[in-house]
C-alpha cells in the first residue's frame, strides 16, 4: 500500500494538530482540514497514541489488521476500551459511552486513510496542467447509496463547484474515489466508456457512459446541536462530509504555514534586538 500513498497524503496526516472531543460533531467538517480527533479520546496522550498509530500505517503501508494488533494492547492497557461511564463536557451529563473496540479502529483506520489518500490525490490533480479533470468513481463496496451510483462516472472540470460539496469521501464507509483526467483520456471515454474490470470472482465489468454535466443539486436540512449551526447539505452527503477536504486542507493548510512563517519572523526580529544586533 506505501507506494501508492502520495506524499503529500502522509504529510496531510503528519501535520495534523491533535484536538479532543467527546463527539464527532464536536469537530466539524473544515475543522478537520488541520486537526486530528477521536470522538471521546479526551486524553491528549490517548488520542496521539491514535494519532501516531494511523500515520505510522499509512507511512509503511500496513493493513488494517497489522494497524489494530499495533494499537489495540496500547489503548487497552491505558484504559480507553469498551463502554465507559464519561461525564459530557458540553452537557455535564453522564453518557455510557463506546470507548476502543474493533469496529472503530476499523472506522479510525479506513476513514482516515481514505481522506488523506483523497487529499493527495486533489493536491496532485490541482498541480497537473495535463489533467484539468476529475472523475468520480464509486468504490468496491457491495451496497452503494443511490446518489453515489448516480454520479458514477462523472467527469467535469476540476475547478467545478459541483466538487466543493461532492469531492469523496462523501459519508461514513463511503469508499468512492476520483481519478484525474487528461483533455484526451477525457474524448477517448466519450467514444468508448469508461472501463471497468470484472470484479475478483469474476463478475462485472464493461464499461460506463460518461456524464459530462454537473447534476443538480437537492439539499436537506441538518442542525448541528453542538455548534449551534444549521446548514444544507446535499443529498447523498453525510452531514460531517459537507466539504472539500482536498480544497479546503490546501488552504488551510497554506494559511497554518504563513502563520508560523510569521511567528519565526517575530521570534527572529526580537532575538536579535535582544543581542542588540539590530541596524
Amino acid at each position: 500500500m506505501s507506494n501508492l500513498i502520495p506524499k503529500q497524503a502522509l504529510e496531510y496526516l503528519k501535520h495534523k494538530t491533535l484536538k479532543v472531543g467527546f463527539s464527532y460533531k464536536d469537530v466539524w467538517q473544515e475543522e478537520h482540514a488541520i486537526a486530528f480527533t477521536v470522538a471521546k479520546a479526551m486524553q491528549l496522550d490517548i488520542l496521539a497514541d491514535i494519532h501516531n498509530a494511523v500515520t505510522e500505517a499509512m507511512e509503511k503501508g500496513q493493513s488494517f489488521e497489522t494497524f489494530k494488533k499495533n494499537i489495540k494492547s496500547l489503548l487497552q492497557q491505558k484504559g480507553w476500551w469498551g463502554k465507559k461511564d464519561l461525564p459530557d463536557p458540553l452537557t455535564g451529563e453522564t453518557v455510557n459511552a463506546q470507548l476502543g473496540s474493533d469496529r472503530r479502529l476499523k472506522t479510525i483506520y479506513r476513514v482516515n486513510m481514505r481522506s488523506a489518500y483523497q487529499k493527495g490525490q486533489y493536491d496532485r490533480t490541482m498541480e497537473s496542467d495535463l489533467h484539468p479533470y476529475l472523475l468520480y468513481r464509486i468504490g468496491p463496496s457491495v451496497h452503494h447509496r443511490k446518489e453515489h451510483l448516480s454520479w458514477d462516472g462523472l467527469i467535469l472540470p476540476k475547478d467545478d463547484p459541483w466538487w466543493d460539496s461532492h469531492f469523496p469521501p462523501k459519508g461514513w464507509n463511503c469508499k468512492c474515489y476520483t481519478r484525474a483526467v487528461t483533455e484526451a483520456r477525457l474524448k477517448k471515454y466519450q467514444a468508448q466508456g469508461i472501463p471497468v474490470p470484472p470484479r475478483a470472482d469474476g463478475s462485472g465489468g464493461g464499461t460506463i457512459r460518461v456524464k459530462t454535466v454537473a447534476p443538480e443539486i437537492r439539499y436537506k436540512t441538518y442542525v448541528n446541536e453542538r455548534k449551534g449551526t444549521v446548514e444544507q447539505v446535499p443529498e447523498g452527503v453525510d452531514p460531517a462530509f459537507n466539504w472539500n477536504q482536498g480544497k479546503v486542507s490546501r488552504s488551510a493548510r497554506a494559511e497554518q504555514t504563513l502563520q508560523e512563517v510569521r511567528k519565526q519572523y517575530t521570534r527572529t526580529i526580537t532575538e536579535q534586538a535582544a543581542q542588540g544586533s539590530m541596524p
